[in-house]
């Protein structure tokens, strides 16, 4: 088993958060961090509990002075938990310190690919889970990124068989609108918003 840290250095690379910010013990898997834009992070990881083959993703914000912002029943916050089907998959920053993560859940021969977004005080706005955002047969491994839009609305683009999928959501978990883009095989997609409240998607094949 291991300690997870987290640690920040200042613009002169003077240690902050001097004892570095312990996350969580145990064999920690698919870490993730990125910034909450605010001068802090939002850090994600799967916890395996190889006694009970138990499957756990966890995810919690860091303020720029390293102290953890989020928690339910004073314990870190849990996304999703089950067995080996569970699977952190990304997660995009607000820019305001919230973030959207994105999971799946196995069921049966396919997966469940949800979008849980939570805000900067860390609630979850849309809803407990999230909003499934698509089943998908497990003889594919989708990609899934996203962008928050200069209205607050949130752009996913995710590859499903052949296509790109792009949806955009409002801030409350509503589809606005939902196409496709034909290609073969797509790989590696990136978005980016427009500022006009569209979206650029680019991608290799």
């Amino acid at each position: 088993d291991f300690l997870n840290y987290v640690r920040k250095l200042n613009s002169e690379g003077i240690r902050e958060w001097s004892k570095g910010s312990p996350c969580h013990w145990g064999e920690n898997e698919n870490r993730r961090i990125i910034s909450d834009g605010l001068g802090g992070c939002i850090h994600a990881w799967e916890y395996d509990n190889l006694l009970d083959n138990e499957h756990t993703i966890y995810c919690t914000r860091y303020d720029s002075s390293g102290q953890a912002k989020w928690s339910e029943n004073s314990q870190v916050p849990v996304i999703a938990k089950g067995g080996k089907e569970i699977g952190l998959e990304n997660m995009i920053s607000d820019g305001i310190g919230g973030v959207l993560v994105f999971y799946k859940k196995g069921i049966g021969g396919n997966s469940a690919y949800y979008a849980l977004k939570i805000d900067a005080s860390g609630h979850r706005t849309w809803g407990y889970d999230g909003k499934l955002i698509a089943t998908i047969n497990n003889a594919y491994t989708p990609e899934f990124n996203g962008t928050f839009s200069s209205e607050g609305n949130v752009i996913i683009a995710w590859t499903e068989g052949g296509n790109i999928i792009v949806a955009k959501y409002n801030e409350a978990g509503s589809v606005k609108w939902r196409g496709a883009i034909d290609r073969i095989h797509p790989s590696m997609i990136r978005v980016t918003p427009d500022k006009q409240f569209g979206v650029i998607v680019t991608w290799l094949e």
